[in-house]
């Protein structure tokens, strides 16, 4: 069931960032660096975004010390709110719901991996509890091999047997491809969009999914959004920062969005990054594996153990990565220097913290700014 009733401070997010206005309000929306500055200037005043409505607009510039031109542009966005109200009701008819990083169910990774990168808005089909679950994201290029395919459809199936949801961005190929392969054995998936969330709604399918749980779609652009190749680069980080694990099926060599997402998430350390590694896999993969990308076979991908895919590759990663961030800082080891035995840093049984337990331990404990 979608809730019409948004908080004070989504509302309030949402007329000024969500861009439903359409052609009847040509005033551009805050971007998300715009709604950042604005959200500082909030918490400076000891406002929320809901205060903007409930006081209005000349409060607010007293308040928040706003220029003419800014007061003006939020002011005629917030002028919207009937149009507005009555958008985000036939969204929900159309079983779309809206969530601020003001909510309490916005995913806390996102909020502490990405911090002010977060995106101010989603737009949600599906269960939206499914975003707090994590789970294996698999990504690569849409122009992808035989074996590319059937690679990622075993990675889709595998999340499925380790009821871990399967993260993708819903593109042809390579996402695709995991993402039914994960839906087909009845297993969940969660699908990062780079553009509006109706052209893919359309599909019967899918449509059966989200009803019946198994799939979440969320998109930080408004429904009707066309794809647009910015949109389509930055989702990346989306995805490999509400992972648990990831997995590049296929990339091209130094350019393309796989590569650029993928590189990235090597630089920040989102989610340990695993990359195909068999005989015919993209020179890409090869070139991301040599930037501490660890190496993943078809046979890794089978074998059945004892908590399924993720935790074995939780394991993997666990294991491996202190030599990783090593390498990747280009700060060798000093000789004798005990992790297990840095007390600061110990996990729950003396040992080194899994990069899991790190990533949701900091999740617990976001920045006041991404909290709005």
């Amino acid at each position: 069931m979608i809730v019409t009733r948004l908080s004070d401070d989504t509302f309030a997010t949402l007329l000024l960032c969500g861009g439903l206005g359409g052609k009847q309000n040509p005033t551009a929306p805050l971007t998300r660096k715009e709604w950042n500055s604005l959200v500082r200037s909030l918490i400076r005043a000891n406002w929320r975004p809901g205060d903007v409505m409930r006081w209005g607009i000349d409060a607010a510039q007293a308040a928040l010390g706003l220029e003419e031109e800014t007061t003006a542009r939020l002011g005629a966005l917030l002028s919207q709110s009937l149009l507005v109200a009555s958008e985000v009701e036939r969204l929900a008819g159309a079983g779309v719901g809206i969530i601020s990083r003001a909510d309490e169910s916005y995913p806390s990774r996102w909020k502490a991996r990405l911090r002010e990168q977060s995106p101010p808005l989603l737009f949600v089909a599906g269960p939206v509890a499914s975003l707090e679950r994590g789970g294996i994201a698999a990504v690569g290029s849409r122009d992808v091999d035989e074996n590319g395919t059937a690679f990622a459809q075993s990675v889709g199936r595998a999340a499925a047997r380790a009821r871990t949801p399967l993260i993708s961005g819903g593109a042809r190929g390579v996402d695709r491809e995991a993402m039914f392969g994960a839906l087909d054995a009845g297993g969940e998936a969660i699908g990062i969009l780079p553009d509006g969330l109706s052209r893919t709604l359309r599909s019967p399918d899918i449509r059966r999914w989200v009803a019946e749980g198994q799939l979440v779609l969320v998109s930080p652009h408004r429904p009707d959004a066309g794809f647009h190749i910015g949109n389509a680069m930055s989702r990346n980080k989306l995805i490999y920062a509400l992972a648990d694990v990831s997995i590049v099926v296929s990339s091209d060599a130094g350019r393309g969005g796989t590569w650029a997402g993928a590189t990235e998430n090597l630089r920040n350390d989102w989610s340990p990054l695993f990359v195909r590694a068999e005989e015919g896999a993209p020179e890409g993969n090869r070139r991301l594996i040599d930037l501490d990308g660890l190496p993943l076979a078809q046979a890794d991908i089978d074998i059945e153990t004892t908590g399924g895919l993720l935790l074995r590759l939780l394991d993997r990663a666990s294991q491996e990565s202190v030599v990783a961030h090593s390498r990747l800082n280009q700060q060798p080891l000093h000789a004798g220097h005990n992790v297990a035995n840095t007390s600061s840093s110990a996990g729950p049984h003396g040992s080194a913290p899994t990069h899991h337990e790190v990533t949701l331990a900091s999740a617990r404990n976001p920045d006041q700014l991404e909290l709005l």
